[in-house]
């Protein structure tokens, strides 16, 4: 799957390309049509776009893709080792919606769920370049702790490379795939994971309170991200419309309030 830029990605959050398509903007809420549903919100499985749209806004990675401009995420800095082949990133203060911080931890956790390959992501080529990924996801090694992937305390994130990568970042701050997740929330739900508002749980912009299969999926704004009062919308809405008819034919419509 390409990766996703974030400018076009917020582009796309306004002018989001179905064959179909209508929308208006409010100060408050933006409501889209949209013929997909989401197919996944599970970080290591995610694999299409509309989940990649909507996990943009819901979730935060380390680093951002911004107009062509590598910006801090919840990353605030990042150290680099001369050589090019050991990367330091030292997260903000944030939070998870429900009010528990972000940590290292989180980030540790979801690389090397999407790397082991009980997982089956389709994803894992993302982290290729760090040390032992693929050894570790081809089941050449099990020993997650080889892997260059170490929260070394709560706030401070060291990925380990093979060699210098210097499209390293670009991929990070483009993919799809190196969002953090809560292993608690994994081992308590299991399989519903992220299939529901109940089930999921983010750190981003918004939060997830309606997901109806089919339907329509709403996200409110999340009063706990860190940089909440540069959103300006209080509600995102994509009213799911499957695409029966040919284009030429085809009538949506949206609605602000």
């Amino acid at each position: 799957m390409k990766k996703w830029i974030v400018s076009i990605i917020l582009i796309a959050l306004i002018t989001i390309p179905v064959s179909c398509f209508a929308a208006s903007v409010t100060p408050q809420v933006f409501t889209f049509a949209g013929h997909n549903d989401v197919m996944t919100l599970g970080v290591s499985q995610m694999n299409d776009e509309m989940s990649a749209l909507i996990m943009y806004a819901l979730n935060e990675s380390l680093i951002r893709n911004s107009y062509n401009e590598i910006i801090p995420g919840l990353a605030e800095s990042y150290d680099v080792s001369e050589d090019g082949t050991v990367y330091t990133f030292h997260l903000r203060d944030a939070k998870w919606s429900y009010g528990v911080p972000v940590t290292a931890k989180d980030f540790e956790y979801s690389f090397l769920r999407t790397m082991n390959p009980e997982t089956g992501s389709s994803q894992v080529s993302e982290f290729d370049s760090i040390l032992n990924a693929q050894a570790y996801y081809n089941g050449e090694i099990t020993d997650a702790s080889l892997v260059g992937v170490k929260a070394v305390d709560e706030k401070t994130l060291v990925l380990t490379l093979t060699y210098n990568d210097s499209f390293f970042t670009t991929e990070m701050a483009e993919g799809i795939n190196f969002y953090p997740f809560r292993e608690d929330y994994v081992e308590k739900y299991g399989m519903s994971y992220a299939s529901s508002p109940e089930t999921f749980i983010g750190c981003g912009p918004f939060v997830l309170k309606e997901w109806v299969q089919g339907a329509r999926i709403t996200l409110e704004k999340n009063p706990e991200y860190w940089n909440a009062d540069k959103v300006k919308l209080e509600r995102v809405v994509e009213l799911i419309i499957p695409d029966e008819t040919p284009e030429s034919e085809c009538m949506t419509s949206a609605k602000s309030t």
